[in-house]
């Protein structure tokens, strides 16, 4: 009886949850570009990672549902009209909504592709956090490729460094780190 209960209360948790999103799309008038879009708390997310090319700073990723790599630099500016690049704010207020700093990892990442592990992800709020690795500026390399996603803030660390949000294969979590402004991360854009 209790086991019958326990998966009742999951299935009508998940509902709620899945209602209380609002799904949509934005098209980037700069390319015309469709981005799947969604409704986490009061704030709206793209949900894929932003795919712009930028004069400079900016590479196209070896799968093109990746997006795209982006210097903090780049990253500032390549966001739509009306979109901003998360800032350190936008990211706790999702972190909160989807779990806490233990959790939201694994609610966030995508279970369809992008990490060597998807035994703990859920995506349960249809965010499609793929992990796209980083571009190394001293080789040109991406390194890390589904074994981790790292996301720009608008937030400088210090004159060199920048703070991003990194979620790991293997793990529940997110976590915040700074890193050089000159690497490669993905972005993820939030409606102003």
């Amino acid at each position: 009886m209790g086991k019958i209960f326990l998966f009742f209360i999951t299935v009508l948790s998940f509902s709620l949850v899945l209602k209380a999103q609002e799904i949509g799309t934005f098209t980037d008038t700069r390319d015309g570009k469709v981005y799947k879009t969604v409704k986490i708390g009061n704030q709206t997310w793209m949900a894929e990672n932003l795919a712009y090319k930028c004069n400079s700073g900016c590479w196209e990723h070896h799968s093109p549902w990746r997006g795209y790599l982006y210097t903090f630099d780049a990253a500032k500016i390549a966001c739509p009209p009306g979109w901003h690049v998360a800032s350190i704010a936008d990211w706790n207020s999702l972190i909160a909504a989807t779990g806490g700093n233990d959790y939201a990892g694994k609610n966030l990442k995508s279970t369809v592709q992008g990490w060597n592990h998807t035994w703990k992800n859920l995506d349960a709020y249809k965010f499609n956090a793929y992990g796209c690795g980083a571009r190394d500026p001293a080789t040109g390399n991406i390194n890390n490729v589904d074994a981790r996603g790292l996301w720009w803030t608008s937030a400088e660390a210090d004159n060199s460094n920048a703070w991003y949000f990194m979620i790991i294969s293997d793990d529940s979590a997110i976590k915040s780190m700074s890193n050089l402004k000159s690497g490669g991360l993905s972005v993820r854009c939030v409606k102003n």
